[in-house]
């Protein structure tokens, strides 16, 4: 199954990682990214009040989404997670069993489509927006419905995937290795193309995203991710 598209924009954003000329450096060398500093995402179009209430996983998003919207207009948005706001669920095991109670805001934004909801509530934007939770593949699985609005007539459409493994004791096998969000703005085209073949390979990471930035930014003409039913090829004109 063959998927083209066109990659109008796309913004990245890490703790450490917050320019394109960042991504350029770890592209090339990984290895400096714990020489660079931690410092938070640029929220400066966020309001003051409402930046305080966003977690570490919201806060990044929004960084992410800003630059591409801000210069192409607004778009539908297909949102992936494979985390989602996991570390705010185990805040709020934590809370009840310590406190014996939790949040009511905390609880009704611990759901996985909240980053999306919040969003949408702090940009007015009332477009279709798309909520999914990929085992791996995740950016791909994304791709593929992005692609499946465009067929049907939509103009752009943003494709975002944050993650914010949980931390400590609550780390899991295989989760990304450092926080980050994703942001491309898609239309109707062929600059890239995403093709799918049925395949039977070793689960990939979910946080096959970071490999795509890594691709976009050497300017790879192709890459490829196995995963658990399929392989996954990325062409890049």
């Amino acid at each position: 199954m063959d998927f083209p598209f066109q990659l109008k924009a796309w913004h990245a954003v890490a703790p450490r990682l917050h320019v394109r000329e960042d991504w350029q450096r770890w592209a090339e060398h990984p290895e400096i990214l714990t020489t660079l500093p931690e410092r938070a995402p640029d929220l400066a179009h966020v309001p003051a009040l409402q930046r305080r209430r966003l977690s570490p996983a919201a806060r990044l998003m929004f960084a992410a989404v800003h630059p591409p919207l801000a210069a192409h207009g607004t778009a539908p948005l297909v949102f992936v997670s494979h985390d989602g706001e996991m570390r705010r669920s185990f805040d709020l095991w934590r809370d009840l069993l310590v406190e014996g109670a939790v949040s009511p805001m905390s609880f009704g934004l611990s759901v996985h489509n909240a980053l999306a909801g919040q969003w949408s509530l702090h940009s007015g934007d009332t477009a279709e927006h798309t909520a999914l939770c990929a085992r791996d593949a995740g950016l791909e699985t994304a791709i593929v419905e992005a692609c499946a609005l465009l067929a049907e007539g939509t103009p752009q459409v943003l494709v975002v995937t944050t993650e914010d493994p949980p931390q400590g004791q609550y780390a899991l096998p295989g989760q990304a290795p450092f926080p980050f969000a994703l942001a491309l703005l898609v239309t109707a085209g062929d600059s890239h193309r995403l093709v799918r073949e049925a395949a039977s390979g070793s689960p990939a990471p979910h946080w096959s995203a970071l490999d795509w930035i890594r691709g976009e930014c050497l300017q790879l003409p192709s890459q490829t991710l196995d995963a658990r039913d399929a392989r996954w090829h990325w062409n890049r004109r």
